[in-house]
């Protein structure tokens, strides 16, 4: 089990990495004279990085297995974070936040084919797991990196990013998870991706939307109503441990009430909250 712990741990940094773009905004903007409209196309550079590498991705992992994809991937995220953090201008913010984006494009896909190639009876439990840390991940990036940004500067929390995914890459390539799919699996590819059509719709607008407010805008927003860093932390937080007690939460209401009904009710729910707000 402890050969795919870096797996699990892997999402939990790109959920790190993804978020810590909120609490270094303010510094960052202000350091660099960074607009509001700059800010956030570097922000979307990330997703957009991250979205378009899928697919291409997607059949190097198959070829090369985890371990060897997942360690390439996360050296990148490390060159990416080096780029940010050393940018005197848009140019290189702009490359390093969608190297970022590539690097950790793959975390959860690829620790859910190591687990099915390793532990393929305990796949829940590990799934499990893995969000629960990737929920981690995101808290550590509320208060736990204002305050480094705060003692090192938003350049050097970028640093340490980098190092951290360095370390990460080192630890998955020495967990060796190889393999490649088997005969059955090639031929299911088209049905499986025609019968994720309406979840992938969902997960376009409603999580995406979701990001968007998580990872950058309620930062940026908080930091505009004058509030100051300990608070940007804290609302943050809040916004992610909420996310993690509604991922639990919506496991149990999907078995009572069904999926669609499950996320129709979250749906009209999330609506009446931002209409209010």
């Amino acid at each position: 089990m402890l050969r795919l712990l870096p797996f699990a741990l892997g999402y939990a940094y790109s959920y790190l990495l993804r978020s810590a773009g909120a609490p270094l905004a303010a510094p960052m903007a202000q350091d660099l004279g960074l607009s509001p409209g700059s800010l956030g196309a570097i922000n979307a550079l990330f997703f957009l990085a991250f979205a378009l590498a899928q697919v291409p991705l997607g059949h190097v992992l198959e070829r090369w297995g985890p371990s060897r994809t997942l360690a390439a991937l996360l050296a990148l995220a490390a060159l990416g974070c080096g780029l940010v953090a050393a940018a005197p201008g848009l140019i290189l913010l702009a490359l390093g936040r969608a190297a970022m984006g590539v690097g950790v494009a793959l975390a959860l896909v690829g620790a859910l084919r190591a687990y099915q190639l390793l532990a393929p009876g305990r796949l829940g439990f590990l799934s499990g797991l893995t969000v629960a840390l990737g929920g981690l991940g995101g808290l550590l990036a509320t208060w736990p990196l204002v305050r480094l940004g705060e003692v090192w500067g938003w350049r050097g929390a970028y640093g340490a990013l980098g190092v951290l995914a360095l370390g990460l890459a080192l630890w998955v390539a020495r967990a060796s998870v190889g393999g490649k799919p088997g005969p059955g699996e090639r031929g299911q590819e088209g049905r499986a991706v025609l019968g994720v059509g309406p979840l992938a719709l969902v997960s376009a607008v409603y999580v995406g939307a979701f990001f968007a407010l998580q990872t950058f805008w309620v930062g940026a927003y908080a930091y505009a109503r004058g509030f100051s860093g300990d608070q940007v932390g804290g609302l943050l937080a809040l916004l992610n441990l909420a996310s993690v007690l509604g991922a639990f939460a919506s496991g149990s209401l999907a078995a009572a009430l069904g999926t669609r009904r499950a996320l129709a009710l979250g749906s009209c729910k999330d609506l009446c909250v931002r209409v209010r707000v």
